[in-house]
């Protein structure tokens, strides 16, 4: 009886998984001289993770910092500046995440006047300024508190507000508000105020005749702003 050879052969199969990469917070919004970090994660053990700025290379600068780990990769962009802003870009074969950074400054602001003097000169022009070190800022202007949008004799143009042929009645407190959004992405009011005063004016009833031995009253009126008193 002839024996039977039976040869079991074994194979290996070797199956690739396709890679994907994730960032775990894809839109941020930091304040300019805070530090930053994107964490990019691979479902790839020990993955070669690549990082573009704006489809480019990242900057040559000390500030930007990549660490690698076994899950991924972690870029660090310490003291970010304005110019730092723009899409950053994770990279591993052909799976990439981006995510949006902004970078937001508390805005100082500052209301300025020509011509300097806060007394108002009946018919003349004024224009207030409202100075700023924001971007992507939303101006507001009011008058004691109420929207000037409605003023026939103010014109609104970008950051400054003009009184034309300025009168005694346009004395107030002019405020410059400037909007942002945080972090939080909460919006952020910063504002500045500004005083134009009127002139007293001060007006005596007119002469009285009295008899010896009368009470002679005599009325005084004052206007002006602020209120005299």
């Amino acid at each position: 009886m002839k024996a039977v050879l039976l040869i079991a052969l074994v194979a290996t199969i070797s199956l690739r998984t396709s890679v994907a990469v994730t960032i775990t917070d894809p839109d941020l919004r930091v304040e300019e001289g805070d530090d930053v970090v994107i964490v990019c994660q691979s479902t790839n053990s020990n993955p070669t993770i690549e990082w573009k700025y704006n489809d480019d290379d990242l900057p040559s600068d000390e500030r930007f910092n990549v660490t690698s780990s076994e899950s991924g990769s972690t870029l660090t962009i310490f003291n970010v500046t304005r110019a730092d802003e723009g899409i950053y870009t994770c990279k591993e074969s052909n799976s990439q995440f981006d995510a949006q950074l902004t970078v937001y400054t508390i805005p100082i602001v500052k209301v300025t006047s020509v011509p300097l003097s806060r007394q108002i000169t009946v018919g003349e022009n004024r224009t207030l300024t409202c100075e700023t070190n924001a971007y992507e800022e939303r101006i507001e202007w009011t008058k004691n508190g109420r929207d000037v949008s409605q003023m026939t004799n103010i014109v609104v143009e970008d950051d400054t507000l003009t009184i034309i042929n300025t009168q005694w009645t346009d004395a107030g407190v002019y405020e410059c508000s400037i909007n942002i959004t945080d972090i939080a992405k909460q919006d952020i009011v910063r504002s500045d105020l500004y005083d134009l005063v009127a002139p007293v004016n001060i007006i005596l009833t007119k002469n009285v005749k009295l008899e010896e031995g009368e009470t002679a009253r005599i009325g005084c009126n004052a206007t002006g702003y602020p209120s005299p008193t």
